[in-house]
């Protein structure tokens, strides 16, 4: 795989619907591992290395053919009172294109008190 692409979306519950909110991102996945997408991605740069220790996403491109892990995520409330939002229900869906093909979608809800 010598492309990897991520699309990062924010949502925020209103009513009973996630309605888009602040963020919608595409962000290359080579350039960010390889460090240069931390200074121009700021809030999704937050994320990483909260996220690096769960997964074997560890270096840069190519990847090579191999299954792609993240696993027994947890997210600290600690890390949730410092991310720069309202209280809510979120959403982020991440929208995973490998080689210019869009892979697989992921969404991750939680609530920030």
């Amino acid at each position: 795989m010598n492309t990897a692409n991520l699309r990062l979306q924010l949502f925020r519950k209103v009513g009973k619907n996630f309605r888009p909110f602040l963020y919608d991102n595409i962000i290359d996945g080579c350039a960010y591992l390889e460090g240069f997408g931390h200074r121009r991605q700021t809030f999704w740069g937050l994320l990483y290395p909260m996220v690096k220790q769960f997964t074997n996403i560890n270096h840069s491109c190519p990847f090579y053919p191999q299954d792609l892990v993240l696993r027994n995520l947890t997210i600290s409330n600690d890390f949730i009172n410092m991310i720069p939002l309202p209280k809510g229900i979120y959403r982020m869906q991440q929208t995973y294109f490998l080689n210019n093909a869009k892979r697989c979608i992921v969404n991750i809800e939680g609530e920030k008190p």
